[in-house]
């Protein structure tokens, strides 16, 4: 049976959410609660991918995709986005991240990751772009257990 490409890409995120741990953890599906989530060491993460091969990478955030990062929140305290780049980058953000480049309301909206050759990732949203650049697969900005 072909991997498919959802497959693929969640795979790359998850074995790096799992190499960012010094130790044992639990994930779990949370298909319940929307469509990408788990449940990483006790932290809810949503995963979305991009299959352009170039920067910049759109990601499109529904009102229902706004809801299960709302429930993961509920659930665990907090939800981290993970943006897979093709076969370029993996971005992480926090709740405070979202919050800065969306808004905290369940209102749909676009980011985009821009990455130049040899760089860091800068993410933009309707809100604004963030004022930092994110390393590639830094699951520590969503706390313990992830390394820092």
């Amino acid at each position: 049976m072909p991997v498919r490409e959802q497959e693929f890409y969640h795979g790359i995120a998850l074995l790096r959410a799992i190499a960012s741990c010094d130790d044992a953890i639990k994930i779990g599906r949370r298909d319940d609660v929307g469509s990408g989530c788990y449940a990483v060491a006790g932290i809810g993460i949503q995963v979305k991918y991009a299959t352009d091969r170039l920067s910049p990478w759109q990601f499109s955030f529904t009102a229902e995709h706004r809801r299960a990062q709302d429930a993961l929140i509920d659930e665990y305290g907090s939800c981290g986005i993970v943006l897979v780049c093709h076969q370029n980058c993996v971005v992480v953000l926090s709740q405070h991240d979202i919050d800065d480049v969306l808004g905290e309301s369940p209102a749909a909206g676009t980011i985009a990751v821009v990455r130049k050759p040899r760089e860091m990732a800068q993410v933009r949203g309707p809100l604004s772009t963030l004022p930092y650049k994110l390393r590639d697969s830094d699951f520590g900005r969503l706390g313990a257990p992830f390394a820092t």
